[in-house]
This record gives structure tokens, sequence and C-alpha cells, in this order.
């Protein structure tokens, strides 16, 4: 609105000198009508560049903050790290709580210092540095607490640009529990697996198609 404001008064401007010059020689007209076209011209450009520079800078601002609040207030714990170094740049308040650090803490730390040493040279493996932008999906690993606990987490990454260089962006969602249950219903099936396949007598299972789910190894063995 300013912008516009100033431009009409230039133009006012303009042609209330027009009718001033007028009176005068037409040389004289013509030189300094000139002069202030040129003048409004170039405001009217200062103006334009200045407006689309303004709504530029302030969607920008808008989205850092609208951006800034999904990571801070995200239940799942975030953080971002240099690619270079592993070291943590920013961490959100899920990340805090959850993995019993402070934030100092964290920030004197690298992404290592959370995993068991043993799962150290798997994060060297998939060379994080070489992945193109965006979001990768990298799969259930184990973390390490401040109190020494073991969780196992689902990593997400994306690579994004950040204050003119290439960092990495993680959200890490707890999985323990689902995973150690999903282990033990794995475990148990195996048992019982072995002690059916132990057995002399022929034993299966079907369903109500009556398809057959499981056959141990001495039905197998009379099936034709």
């Amino acid at each position: 609105f300013v912008g516009w404001l100033i431009s009409c008064i230039g133009i006012i401007i303009v042609y209330y000198n027009w009718g001033i010059l007028a009176a005068k020689s037409q040389e004289t007209v013509y030189i300094e009508v000139t002069v202030w076209l040129n003048v409004v011209l170039c405001t009217l450009i200062w103006l334009i560049f200045y407006n689309l520079f303004h709504t530029m800078y302030t969607k920008l601002k808008r989205s850092e903050v609208s951006y800034k609040m999904l990571f801070d207030q995200n239940p799942n714990p975030m953080w971002v790290f240099e690619l270079g170094t592993y070291h943590f740049i920013y961490v959100n308040q899920a990340a805090i709580g959850h993995y019993g650090y402070s934030k100092e803490e964290f920030l004197n730390m690298t992404i290592k210092d959370i995993r068991p040493e043993e799962d150290v040279q798997r994060l060297n493996d998939i060379a994080i540095k070489k992945m193109e932008l965006g979001y990768h999906e990298l799969g259930i690993w184990r973390h390490k607490k401040k109190n020494g606990e073991i969780i196992w987490v689902e990593i997400s990454v994306s690579r994004i640009e950040m204050a003119g260089k290439i960092v990495g962006m993680v959200m890490a969602k707890d999985i323990t529990q689902s995973y150690i249950a999903q282990r033990n219903c794995e475990e148990l099936k195996n048992k019982l697996q072995n002690i059916l396949d132990s057995i002399t007598d022929a034993f299966c299972s079907i369903n109500q198609a009556f398809e057959f789910t499981f056959i141990n190894r001495a039905y197998a063995n009379v099936l034709p």
C-alpha cells in the first residue's frame, strides 16, 4: 500500500510540473519533463523490487517459524547434525526428555555417542554424506540412552540445506516395545516349530479353507 501511495504521489507531481513547464520554452519543457519521468521510473522500479524482496523475505521468515515449531513440538525425538563431523547442531525437547541428556550435553556429542560401539561401523557404512538431498528411511537401529538403556528406533533422515551448508535432520521413533514383542513371538514360533519337528508323529494345521498353514517334518516325509 505504501509503495503504491508513493507511486501515485510521484505521478501527481509529474503532472503538476508538466502544467508549469508548459509555459516555458519547448526545449526546457522537454528536458525537465524527461528528468522527472526518469525519476518516477526509477522510483517505481525500486518500489517493485522492494515489494518483491519484502514479500519473499516475509514468506521465508514465516516458513522458518513454522518449520521450527514443527521441529520443536514434534513428539518424536529429532535432531540436526553436521554431515562431516556427525556433531549435533540442534535437538528438540522430545530428544532431551527421551534420551536423558541435556541440550548442552547433546551439543558436545556426536550421533555416534548415542549408539552401542558395535553399531558405529554400520553408521559409517551407510555413507549419509553421499546420499541425495531429500528424505531417506534408514530402517531399525539400536540407540543408547544416558542411563545405558538400549532402545530400538526407526530412523528417517532428510538431507537439507541450512545456513548455506548441507546437514542431516533425523527423526527417531521408539519402537522398543513392539520390536521386542515381535521378536519374542518369532522366537516362540521357532521353538514350537522345533518341538513339532522333533516328534515322530505327523502333525499339520489347516485354515478354514482347508489350506495347510503348518506341517512338521514327519508329516512332510509321508506326503507323496
